[in-house]
């Protein structure tokens, strides 16, 4: 089958057109692609800043019986006895016992970063 010069160039023109709107949707792609990158880069920040809330909780904890720790050693070696310490010690394995739950509560009520909204977009026809 031959086609005219006008019907070849009516036919060029479709396909031109049809490359322009596939050129305009992939820009809109690689736009919306852009945007979900953002927000995945956004969600792994602050999932790497609960992990550090988290990991500093702990490191407060542990670093607090750390130091009543060697103050009770010390007072043992100035004299004091065990029975005397008693206390302090049953306050040092009380706090050492409940980290896990400490670093939990200072997570959950340390505030989220802000998240913003993702927005639907729909696709070119």
């Amino acid at each position: 089958m031959r086609y005219s010069k006008t019907e070849a160039s009516a036919a060029l023109q479709r396909i031109e057109a049809g490359i322009g709107q596939l050129n305009t949707n992939l820009e809109k792609l690689q736009t919306q692609m852009a945007a979900i990158d953002d927000k995945i880069t956004a969600l792994t920040a602050a999932v790497a800043n609960l992990t550090t809330v988290d990991s500093s909780a702990v490191a407060l904890i542990n670093g607090i019986a750390a130091q009543i720790q060697a103050a009770v050693t010390t007072a043992l070696a100035a004299g004091a006895t065990p029975a005397e310490l008693a206390s302090v010690q049953a306050a040092i394995d009380s706090i050492t016992g409940s980290t896990g739950q400490l670093s939990a509560a200072v997570a959950a009520n340390t505030p989220a970063a802000p998240v913003t909204p993702v927005t639907p977009v729909t696709p070119a026809p």
